[in-house]
């Protein structure tokens, strides 16, 4: 049981902007899948191989291991990749229980305020980027296993449609309007692709 920690029994991106699961993405498509079963592989076949910091742990999952993280000095790095920047389509899709809130997944700049962080938060998904953020409906901090996914168009807003959330297969989306742009670009300060930890600004 996981009382305070996130656990992510498997995580993907999928370079386009269709939900879907990693088995039903093309492979060219498929640009880092971690089932996190025990090690921290990538199972994309693109070598984006991850490693655990702190006092993360391998425990049983929704299906064979995976990964716990309490967000208090533990995390996972995929060290050397920066994930996407804003230019490109992209869906994460993750398994997840939790009862607390907490980052999932954060990538981009770690200065100033382009960077995306898709979380836990107030019980619900949430995405956050610069000064905006969208978040779903439904709380899903209640111990239980989750299939969460977050859908985002080419140089998006922070609105719907343009940005998703699904919770267990559904469209769980507020529906926001937000002019913020996702406008990540490819600069040397951008951080590593990390699960489970917001890192700091």
């Amino acid at each position: 049981m996981c009382r305070r920690l996130i656990c992510l029994v498997s995580l993907a991106f999928v370079l386009g902007s269709v939900w879907m699961s990693p088995a039903e993405a093309a492979e060219p498509g498929l640009l880092g899948w971690w089932k996190l079963d025990g090690d921290g592989l990538d199972a994309s076949g693109n070598g984006r191989n991850g490693a655990l910091s702190g006092n993360g742990h391998f425990e049983p999952g929704h299906s064979g291991q995976a990964l716990a993280l309490d967000g208090d000095g533990d995390f996972f790095t995929v060290t050397g990749w920066k994930g996407l920047l804003s230019t490109s389509p992209v869906t994460v899709t993750a398994w997840v229980k939790t009862t607390a809130d907490g980052t999932m997944v954060y990538w981009g700049r770690n200065a100033g305020t382009r960077w995306v962080d898709f979380r836990v938060s107030g019980g619900r998904l949430r995405v956050e980027h610069g000064s905006g953020n969208i978040q779903g409906n439904t709380a899903l901090n209640d111990g239980q296993w989750h299939h969460v996914a977050l859908a985002m168009r080419a140089a998006a807003q922070i609105s719907y449609p343009q940005v998703k959330l699904y919770l267990d297969g559904r469209d769980d989306t507020q529906n926001t309007s937000d002019p913020d742009a996702f406008n990540l670009v490819d600069n040397a300060a951008n951080v590593d692709l990390t699960f489970g930890y917001r890192v700091p600004n």
